[in-house]
């Protein structure tokens, strides 16, 4: 008798009511955007939601469930990540680090998963076998780290960290392997997140003058995601892996100088404060 998976029976259930983004100023030289809740500080992070997915397996005797595997899998796509940034008087000047464009990011839409646990989201054992079932589980907590202050080209002057936007969107798949290295996607649901904090610095220390972050799970959908080069990364997925694609584009807008990525602005931007920066 073969092993039999009852795709039709697969559902995921997410909780996630406690993530809420938030901003962390206490690292010296860096803020660090979470969504608070598994959120310690910036070296201690866990899972800010949990997702568990469920299918129904039928399996006879002699049959070997070692030849099939479960899990999920997750897909980035970035809309923006751009932080802004302003001198401590206007003429001081504002750069403005534009991370989402090429040739920083070369691509935005990516594999979220790393090359310990490729192509899942999380590494051995991604399941377990509960007759007549199935489960698996899985969890996210989407960091946004960004320099607190960064030097004018123009003015030579520091200039502090003003506005912060990462806007991002999740597929994050259900699925099922075969023997053969077939994987079908069995459900999924759709999340955005984005982190969007405008600061000012009075008496030197950042605070927030303006949140305008979201952070919303959609519905659970059966099935692959209706986006066709979504799902196309879903069943055959490939590097890079998302989080080294950020890590090189912040890297890369900070350090190449003047660029499409990098403006650097004789005076402070028209939508700074008066009140932006006292000593």
């Amino acid at each position: 008798m073969a092993i039999t998976v009852r795709f039709s029976t697969a559902g995921i259930n997410v909780v996630a009511q406690k993530a809420k983004p938030a901003i962390d100023f206490t690292p010296p030289k860096v803020v660090v955007a979470n969504l608070t809740n598994g959120y310690q500080n910036v070296n201690t992070v866990s899972n800010t939601f949990s997702a568990v997915g469920q299918v129904e397996v039928t399996v006879g005797p002699g049959d070997n469930m070692s030849l099939l595997a479960f899990g999920f899998i997750q897909i980035q796509k970035v809309k923006a990540a751009q932080f802004f940034y302003a001198g401590k008087r206007v003429d001081h000047g504002a750069v403005s680090l534009f991370v989402d464009r090429k040739p920083a990011m070369p691509q935005t839409v990516a594999l979220d998963s790393s090359t310990f646990s490729f192509p899942w989201t999380k590494g051995a054992p991604r399941f377990t076998h509960q007759p007549p079932k199935v489960v698996a589980d899985t969890g996210d907590h989407p960091l946004t780290k960004a320099p607190k202050s960064i030097t004018n080209s123009v003015t030579l002057e520091q200039n502090l960290l003003f506005h912060l936007i990462d806007d991002r969107e999740f597929w994050t798949v259900f699925m099922s392997e075969d023997s053969s290295g077939v994987r079908t996607p069995m459900a999924h649901f759709h999340w955005s997140l984005r982190y969007d904090f405008m600061l000012i610095w009075p008496k030197g220390n950042p605070t927030v003058h303006l949140n305008r972050s979201t952070f919303k799970v959609d519905a659970t959908v059966s099935g692959p995601p209706t986006d066709a080069a979504i799902a196309a990364l879903v069943t055959a997925p490939n590097e890079p892996h998302s989080n080294d694609l950020m890590k090189a584009a912040v890297f890369a807008a900070v350090s190449r100088g003047q660029s499409v990525n990098r403006k650097d602005h004789e005076r402070r931007f028209a939508n700074v404060p008066p009140t932006f920066f006292t000593p």
